[in-house]
């Protein structure tokens, strides 16, 4: 994970608490950590693997520019997206976490779900 997004998560978290303490939901701070925590994990497993992929295919040559071409094209697309959403959004992203995170509420829980539905969205 870069910077970018490790600060992103980061920023999205501390609004997520700061929205739980304005609306005195502290109960639910602990499942935004699980949350977090298995994101980060998940995020780990991830990166391992593909780091044992990649190795394995960079003996192969011909596969290995494949490989580099499809990663670069897929990280142009998800980046193209995020920023077309970023200015689209620039303005709300508080209020579209705390407004995602109250219809949560309602329901009993709080959930990171609603980033990702968010992101690449008009």
């Amino acid at each position: 994970m870069s910077f970018r997004e490790g600060l992103e998560a980061f920023l999205i978290i501390v609004i997520l608490l700061k929205f739980l303490d304005k609306t005195n939901n502290n109960h639910l701070k602990k499942q935004v950590w699980s949350i977090s925590y298995a994101g980060i994990f998940v995020s780990l497993v991830l990166g391992l693997l593909l780091m044992v992929i990649s190795s394995y295919i960079v003996g192969l040559k011909t596969t290995a520019k494949l490989w580099e071409s499809i990663g670069g094209f897929i990280a142009i697309i998800l980046v193209t997206t995020f920023i077309i959403w970023m200015i689209k959004h620039s303005g709300k992203i508080k209020d579209i976490i705390e407004n995602e995170a109250s219809q949560n509420l309602k329901k009993g829980s709080v959930s990171f779900g609603f980033i990702h539905d968010r992101k690449g969205r008009n």
